[in-house]
């Protein structure tokens, strides 16, 4: 896991530019909460970026490779069956569970600051994993889920309502680790029993009901559930360790 005393630290010392070298918001390559995980896996420099089969790994260091991905694991493929063979690899996804959205003037100026009606559950993690699927049963792999609270920095632009140009950490709310197929079982609510679809799943944990597919496809897949025929046109599942209703 994580260490929080780590994050606070990174957390300050981007607060003190520290970690941006002097540069502004919107002007870096590399954004915030990217930055502050990185140097929570590994505060030293000879431990970032470091080049392993011809790809960069985001951290290295006594556990393995620790790559952060916050969207889009389809890029991690090639990452992945270049790490995997040599060493274990954990993929770190930071999930904005509380997100203050902060609008900027041109000049930078703060104008006004709100909570976001938008925020990410666990359960949304199941919308990346879904082009890394070959790989979740991969004893090599573990998945760090770091919920935060964050600021979303927005600027307006010519044409456009407003750029989101960073997200800046706050505060880390929470950590689920998950090491081995059985862990992503925690993911879904106790009180799905019985049979039970996409519908139920997405009111049970507060997601869509895309995301809810992909969600039971994917636990179907890691032996968590299994197929339990239809009602009407809807697959229905069950959890893998219990008997089917009669």
């Amino acid at each position: 896991m994580l260490d929080p005393a780590l994050f606070a630290e990174g957390c300050r010392l981007l607060a003190a530019d520290s970690l941006t070298h002097g540069q502004g918001i919107g002007t870096l390559r590399e954004k915030s909460v990217h930055r502050v995980l990185k140097y929570c896996c590994n505060p030293f420099a000879d431990g970032q970026e470091v080049s392993i089969g011809g790809y960069v790994a985001d951290v290295v260091g006594e556990q393995g490779v620790m790559e952060i991905q916050s969207a889009q694991f389809g890029r991690l493929r090639d990452k992945l069956a270049a790490f995997l063979p040599c060493c274990p690899v954990t993929i770190i996804w930071p999930a904005e569970a509380d997100r203050w959205l902060c609008n900027l003037s041109p000049e930078g100026e703060l104008l006004s600051r709100r909570r976001s009606p938008r925020h990410q559950k666990p359960q949304h993690l199941f919308e990346e994993l879904y082009p890394i699927r070959q790989w979740l049963t991969h004893p090599g792999l573990r998945i760090r889920i770091v919920l935060l609270e964050t600021e979303e920095y927005r600027l307006p632009r010519k044409g456009r309502k407003i750029v989101r140009c960073d997200r800046v950490p706050l505060q880390m709310l929470g950590q689920l680790a998950l090491d081995c197929p059985a862990d992503y079982g925690q993911l879904l609510p106790d009180t799905l029993t019985g049979r039970f679809g996409a519908r139920e799943t997405a009111r049970a944990c507060g997601i869509d009901l895309n995301t809810s597919r992909m969600m039971l496809r994917i636990l179907c897949q890691l032996g968590i559930l299994t197929e339990d025929g239809k009602e009407g046109r809807r697959l229905m599942f069950r959890r893998a360790d219990s008997p089917p209703e009669t």
